[in-house]
């Protein structure tokens, strides 16, 4: 098991990078270049990797595409919420996503952009994480389980101050927790970037107490300014998440039961 950690450890590395070289690779896990040279070339036979002719060095291969595209085909949130995500991105001029828990972290799996948000603003490779205490959909997450596992978790984690808004205090995060359940909604006030204006809500897709995903807005930054649009804005993401949820409850009870959620 610790190989396979190795292994996927060095994929990921590698992910985040345009390329890089079975001796960056090594130096940068502490491994000699004999085993990372064989790692590599394992994930190269399996069309996960590929080694440029001209530098000599690896970069993540089209093989991958294959894997997010049948994580695409046998998630049915991801294609029952993707005409809901476009509504939202065009009527807040923002970026929409939806975001599931795994583990211990939160991942942006799909996001729609504006048309009339700027080119390449609040955009962020699906797979991305965020952190769970200062992201809206983080937040969220937090804000919905149940209160042991809500501390359990906090008290676990790192809590880094990005910005001057981040909130790490304890006592302060459970208060914001408490608000965000009774409220429905997290907010993101520049908490992870100085430029990053977020809202989030729960998408409950099962009959679990806890959801697994939530619906977000990034790229709006209006709630002070415009507390009439914020509100429209609310309940519109409220609407569009009790859709997603009967979407997916009722076609949980009539589609295949091997579809995943």
């Amino acid at each position: 098991m610790k190989s396979l950690d190795r292994a996927l450890s060095i994929l990921e590395y590698l992910s985040k990078r345009k390329s890089a070289g079975v001796t960056e690779i090594a130096a940068a896990f502490s491994l000699d270049k004999g085993t990372v040279s064989r790692i590599l070339k394992t994930f190269e036979g399996h069309g996960m990797v590929a080694k440029s002719a001209a530098n000599a060095k690896y970069h993540i291969s089209s093989g991958t595409l294959q894997l997010s595209h049948n994580v695409v085909l046998n998630n049915r949130i991801m294609q029952i919420s993707r005409p809901t995500l476009c509504e939202m991105a065009q009527l807040t001029g923002a970026t929409a996503r939806l975001c599931m828990i795994d583990g211990r972290h939160i991942f942006i799996i799909d996001q729609i952009q504006s048309t009339r948000s700027r080119e390449g603003s609040d955009v962020d490779i699906p797979g991305t994480t965020k952190p769970m205490y200062c992201s809206a959909i983080g937040k969220t997450i937090l804000a919905f389980m149940p209160q042991k596992q809500a501390i359990e978790w906090l008290d676990s984690m790192e809590r880094v101050a990005y910005t001057e808004n981040t909130i790490v205090d304890r006592e302060a995060l459970l208060a914001q927790l408490a608000e965000i359940r009774k409220n429905g909604y997290a907010l993101n006030l520049a908490e992870y970037s100085d430029r990053a204006y977020c809202i989030a809500v729960p998408v409950f897709c099962d009959d679990d107490d806890m959801p697994k995903y939530c619906l977000g807005i990034t790229g709006w930054s209006d709630y002070r300014e415009n507390p009439e649009n914020f509100s429209h804005i609310l309940h519109c993401m409220k609407d569009a998440s009790g859709k997603i949820t009967r979407d997916s409850r009722r076609i949980a009870l009539s589609r295949d039961p091997e579809w995943t959620f």
